[in-house]
């Protein structure tokens, strides 16, 4: 017996081998697209394997009951519960996590939709995204959006635009909740007082959208999206010190009342130090003091809102004060504002909405002892249908009413008797637009706009684009559009009113007109431990009539006339995110820009670069996350030389050296309440040079001196093409009080 027992020890392995029962399985997503490389482990037991490049994988097992887990980067983990009585052939399906492709984005349609299936190129940027980085406000934190520049128009003041694909601020068309809002003299000061309390998200379209937003969105379109409506009431306290002395406060709350919502938002900003680290007499940074309040009510049917800001800045000479505003003896630039907003949103039928919004803005400002004074009241209503036909057309039809009330100081609203009258405008709009998006793998749209202008008559935008995907992890999508542009000088461009030239207009304006087109290509890669979302796409805009401010002619005049050439602007964007189980997260791009005008002079063609477009440009944040209460971030901002105003045999360089901003942020949550940050900025203290020219005679009383000034320079404040702010530690507390 016990013979036969050896025996048949030695022979039960084989025995039970051979009754080992075979899982054939594929692995796929829940849009029915293979997984490759998923690791599939029988819980519990030492078995497991890898799928291969389809999907497919293998196991052998005794007969019994098992629970199967599929780990892979991008996807849900999954587990499955299965019987093993003979061999099997099984299907998982895991379901992928939210990629930048998925998101859901609005602007560029009338209704919420996934961003693949978006024939308009969007990119979507939830709040805390900018937080990852110690960022004061909207202007500063855009610059971690590939294809977007934050980009400062004066040394003294440091007052700035928004700059889309290397196309000058005015032509990005800035939107709260749809409206358009930060236009006008807001577009230069506007941006810096839009907290990051009130937002829920930014969507920011790079390419033509005309023929829904109006003819002045030639660069793209910047969607600020205020916070939605939540269940639980919460109340929450943000502060932020630098060692330099700024320092910024944001509470916001949002609370049920009944069936509606009121998301309500208090900013302040406040820096106070006088710095002036390059020695030339002048303060590197704007000493600033400004409150914004910002509360809006909602329902299910709509949204009213209002925001009120006031800020006072000053930049200038140390020893000046505000009882020498206006004098020509100590130079500074001092800007008072006062701007109030209304938004309205409101659905009248399922298919019906209004919207709507007004915005009063007054500017007290003074550039050394010239004096501009100025307010301006704009208006918009827009009624919009959107519905259905037969069930594959989705269509949006609308009429849009804008008005615009501006009054200043200067030549601009001077009257035949020299009396200055307020300059009333209005343009009245209509606008269609239908999708199809019926078939899986195509899509197209197609839109036309008309916008009617008192003083140039009816302008047409129309707008063709279309989307072609394959399948769920290729897709391109392309965007054609017409768009035109009325300018408005005082208003939009700083240095037409910042004293440091005198400007002339050698002719009629006439309204600037482009041919925009954009091609992008979106796609997911897959690896054995993570997930890469690419983007690539190219932009060109070509202008005609297009308005350009010359520098050169006159060292001491800025001469304003419609380009008798053209000019475009093209290149390429790439943009790349990390998916993955691993503890660190990368999102990274970088923009070439090509920007040039040809002039024609007496038959012949002459090219040169537009100034502040740099070739090169781009971004990195990278993210690592110890635990799930600290996390290290840090964001490298890089920008290559571009073209700078510059005067004849000037001594500074024609062209900004290649630079990095870098920045960092310690990011530890104490508590579920109780938030703590820790970062730094311009880590490696990059600071231009000689950012401003002749700081010694700033109201130029020895300009004319061939002696002291044989150039004919003249003070100048426009040779920005980096912030001049120093390396500084940032603290940051938030405190989740409800």
């Amino acid at each position: 017996m016990k013979f036969k027992g050896i025996i048949l020890s030695l022979f039960l392995p084989m025995f039970c081998f051979g009754q080992n029962i075979e899982i054939k399985g594929i692995i796929k997503s829940n849009n029915s697209f293979f997984v490759p490389f998923a690791q599939v482990q029988l819980v519990g037991t030492t078995l497991g394997t890898q799928a291969d490049s389809l999907g497919h994988f293998s196991l052998f097992v005794h007969p019994g009951k098992y629970t199967i887990a599929v780990n892979r980067a991008g996807y849900f983990n999954f587990r499955k519960q299965i019987v093993a009585k003979s061999d099997l052939q099984i299907i998982l399906n895991l379901e992928e996590k939210i990629s930048h492709l998925d998101e859901v984005v609005i602007t560029a349609s009338v209704h919420e939709t996934n961003r693949k299936e978006s024939i308009t190129p969007i990119h979507s940027y939830n709040s805390s995204y900018f937080k990852q980085i110690p960022n004061e406000n909207l202007f500063e934190g855009l610059k971690m959006v590939n294809g977007v520049r934050s980009q400062s128009v004066c040394n003294v003041c440091n007052t700035g635009e928004l700059r889309i694909n290397g196309m000058e601020g005015p032509y990005t068309l800035v939107l709260i909740d749809g409206m358009p809002i930060v236009s006008g003299i807001g577009s230069i000061y506007g941006y810096m007082g839009i907290p990051f309390s009130m937002i829920e998200k930014i969507e920011v379209v790079k390419g033509p959208t005309g023929s829904f937003y109006g003819s002045e969105a030639m660069a793209g379109v910047i969607n600020i999206i205020t916070k939605k409506i939540k269940k639980d009431p919460e109340l929450v306290l943000e502060n932020s010190i630098s060692t330099l002395g700024e320092n910024q406060t944001d509470v916001g709350s949002i609370f049920k009342i009944n069936k509606h919502t009121l998301l309500s938002g208090i900013n302040t900003n406040y820096f106070n130090q006088k710095l002036d680290i390059n020695n030339d007499g002048f303060t590197d940074v704007a000493l600033t003091k400004r409150l914004s309040f910002f509360a809006k009510i909602g329902s299910a049917n709509g949204s009213f809102g209002i925001r009120y800001l006031t800020e006072n800045r000053w930049g200038g000479q140390l020893n000046w004060d505000k009882s020498l505003k206006g004098s020509d003896s100590i130079y500074a630039e001092y800007i008072l504002t006062n701007r109030a907003e209304v938004l309205l949103n409101q659905r009248i039928k399922p298919s019906l909405k209004l919207l709507g919004s007004w915005v009063y803005h007054q500017q007290d400002s003074w550039y050394g002892n010239a004096a501009f004074l100025a307010k301006q009241q704009t208006g918009f209503l827009q009624l919009q249908l959107d519905s259905t036909f037969n069930k594959i057309w989705r269509y949006s039809l609308g009429s849009a009413f804008k008005w615009n009330i501006y009054d200043d100081n200067t030549f601009l609203t001077e009257s035949d008797n020299f009396a200055n009258k307020p300059i009333a405008t209005y343009q009245p709009g209509l606008f269609a637009q239908i999708e199809n998006t019926a078939n899986s793998k195509l899509g197209y749209v197609g839109g036309f706009r008309i916008d009617y202008f008192p003083e140039f008559g009816i302008i047409p935008s129309p707008r063709l684009g279309f989307k072609y995907k394959p399948n769920d992890h290729h897709i391109i999508k392309g965007n054609l559009g017409r768009g035109f542009r009325v300018v408005n000088l005082f208003t939009e461009d700083h240095s037409a009113i910042n004293g440091s030239r005198k400007v002339e207009i050698k002719e009629k304006l006439n309204p600037e007109s482009s041919l925009n087109a954009t091609l992008n290509y979106l796609t997911d890669l897959h690896f054995k431990t993570l997930t890469l979302d690419l983007e690539v796409g190219a932009f060109i805009s070509h202008f005609t009539n297009k308005i350009i401010p010359d520098f050169d002619t006159d060292p001491e005049k800025i001469i304003y006339h419609n380009l008798s050439g053209y000019s475009q602007t093209r290149g390429i964007n790439f943009d790349v995110k990390t998916i993955s189980e691993l503890p660190w997260q990368i999102k990274a791009g970088i923009t070439y820009t090509d920007a040039f005008r040809i002039d024609k002079i007496n038959d012949l063609s002459q090219k040169s670069r537009l100034i502040y477009a740099p070739k090169f440009s781009g971004n990195v944040l990278f993210t690592y996350t110890f635990t799930e209460l600290i996390s290290l971030s840090t964001n490298l901002n890089y920008t290559g030389k571009m073209r700078l105003p510059v005067f004849k045999n000037d001594f500074r360089p024609d062209y900004s050296p290649d630079y990095v901003l870098v920045d960092l942020n310690l990011n530890w949550k104490i508590s579920d309440k109780i938030t703590i940050g820790i970062g730094g900025k311009n880590m490696f203290n990059f600071l231009p040079t000689n950012p401003l020219m002749r700081p010694f005679d700033p109201f130029d009383k020895k300009a004319n001196d061939p002696v002291s000034n044989p150039n004919g320079y003249t003070f100048d404040t426009t040779y920005a093409y980096a912030p001049l702010l120093k390396r500084r530690m940032i603290f940051q507390l938030k405190w989740n009080i409800l």
